[in-house]
């Protein structure tokens, strides 16, 4: 497998050291209000887009905005507006939305919510929509999963999943091979894609594995693919082996991988050890934004063995079910993991 990344490594710590030093609380107001009010999305003059603006005297949020913008990775302009009651950080079209994703990585980032993928991720996840040569590509994207540079699920919106199965009706062998290598390497979101999926689509996968194994290599191919995209979705308890038809009782696959029930009051039992743990959804998900937020700071609260002071009562369940996942699960990335429990909880969209 090739070794080389189509996107730059990602720092550890998306901010500066003078951004920081203002306090995650004022830092997390000043970018939840600038990506409300502005964020890339007014329009200042043609081709212009305001990503920050406060008054002219507000030496400290100039102070703050110029600390933010230290890390970013793309031009920006400061100006004053017409009346210089305002100053105003803007970007050109061509970064609108990479400056608008960026400030939007850097809330997530301090709240400890899973990242969103980024325009330039995106435009390579799309160009497998039509690429001669997905198989490269999906190569690519597993590589550059594999160094940190991707967040999890890559492929997450209706849209785009089922763009990708639109692709599979072609038969092709080099898809069916990419499609499972991105399967393999949790870059398709299993509960979109459950829902889009259609019997069609389930037909095609069943008929290309059906029969005696080929002698012509081009068509071993497409069926070695094709039964590796098949026992996916079994192993995901997506597709029904008895019917070969979608399960229709276990509608996320999540929570049947990472053994979640949901209950009628808003509870979930975690099986832990042969039992059920109780507890909360709210309190798991809350639990899984702390462990984010530390392992974004640099604390490795996920190896076993690892002190966590600050899980006491629930939260000391919660760890030791997520460590015990990332056990089970070795050529998945913690990141995938907690994407994995999050998804599961009832509450997930």
């Amino acid at each position: 497998m090739s070794t080389t990344s189509p996107f730059p490594p990602l720092p550890s710590c998306p901010l500066s050291d003078h951004a920081l030093a203002v306090g995650e609380t004022h830092l997390k107001t000043f970018l939840a209000e600038q990506l409300a009010d502005y964020g890339a999305e007014m329009e200042i003059a043609p081709g212009c887009w305001a990503l920050m603006a406060f008054e002219r005297h507000d030496s400290d949020a100039d102070l703050l905005a110029r600390a933010v913008l230290e890390t970013a990775s793309f031009p920006w302009t400061a100006g004053c507006s017409d009346d210089d009651a305002w100053i105003i950080f803007y970007v050109r079209s061509a970064e609108q939305a990479t400056a608008r994703h960026w400030l939007d990585h850097l809330l997530r980032w301090l709240d400890g919510r899973p990242p969103e993928p980024s325009p330039a991720h995106l435009a390579e996840l799309r160009s497998l929509y039509d690429s001669p040569m997905p198989h490269r590509v999906a190569r690519g994207l597993v590589v550059a999963a594999q160094q940190g540079e991707l967040p999890p699920a890559l492929a997450r919106t209706s849209a785009d999943v089922r763009a990708l199965l639109d692709r599979l009706h072609r038969q092709e062998p080099t898809f069916l091979s990419a499609l499972l290598l991105l399967l393999e390497n949790h870059l398709i979101d299993l509960l979109e894609l459950y829902r889009v999926l259609t019997q069609d689509d389930l037909d095609i996968i069943n008929e290309l594995t059906s029969g005696n194994v080929s002698q012509d290599p081009f068509l071993l191919n497409r069926q070695t693919a094709a039964s590796g995209l098949r026992r996916h979705l079994i192993d995901a308890k997506i597709l029904n082996p008895l019917d070969q038809r979608k399960h229709t009782e276990a509608t996320n696959p999540y929570a049947q991988i990472v053994r979640l029930r949901a209950q009628t009051d808003g509870r979930v039992l975690l099986r832990m050890d042969g039992n059920d743990q109780p507890t909360t959804a709210t309190s798991l998900h809350e639990s899984l934004l702390k462990i984010r937020q530390r392992e974004n700071r640099g604390i490795d609260a996920l190896a076993p063995g690892s002190r966590a002071p600050w899980a006491v009562d629930d939260r000391a369940y919660h760890l030791r079910f997520v460590r015990n996942l990332i056990a089970e699960h070795p050529h998945l990335r913690p990141a995938d993991v907690l994407h994995m429990v999050e998804r599961a909880l009832p509450t997930s969209g």
